[in-house]
């Protein structure tokens, strides 16, 4: 309590959510490939908290913008959220001799999300997709 201002401040948190850092080890485990309640469980946080956290650092992602003329790969993943039924798809264009990715969008299997993926593709005049 500062007598000055008459404010409570807090010196510590009991929630380890509100911890320092708990988004890169966030980062960290998702790179090794662990579950959202498997990380939950590591940090003994909520597995809520631990979504909402990865949606806020996906909006921290950019596409990269390395794109010369090159030979591309397309491939599209399933995966769902939530439930079995929420099927949602990722397109995504890798480049062929370095295996780094391109450019990818996430939507409905349909020709609208692989459009997106190609017109970036095309705009670098690529010798092959």
């Amino acid at each position: 309590y500062c007598k000055k201002c008459r404010k409570y401040q807090q010196s510590g948190y009991i929630n380890n959510a509100c911890k320092i850092g708990i988004d890169q080890e966030i980062k960290s485990y998702l790179k090794e490939g662990c579950g959202i309640r498997s990380i939950a469980r590591l940090l003994d946080i909520s597995p809520t908290t631990v979504i909402e956290r990865i949606k806020k650092i996906s909006k921290q992602i950019s596409k990269p913008t390395n794109q010369l003329r090159k030979s591309y790969q397309m491939d599209e993943i399933q995966t769902y959220i939530g439930k079995k039924k929420q099927k949602i798809w990722i397109a995504y264009a890798i480049q062929q001799d370095t295996r780094e990715v391109v450019d990818f969008q996430v939507g409905r299997r349909n020709t609208k999300t692989l459009k997106k993926v190609v017109e970036t593709l095309l705009r670098s005049s690529p010798t092959k997709i």
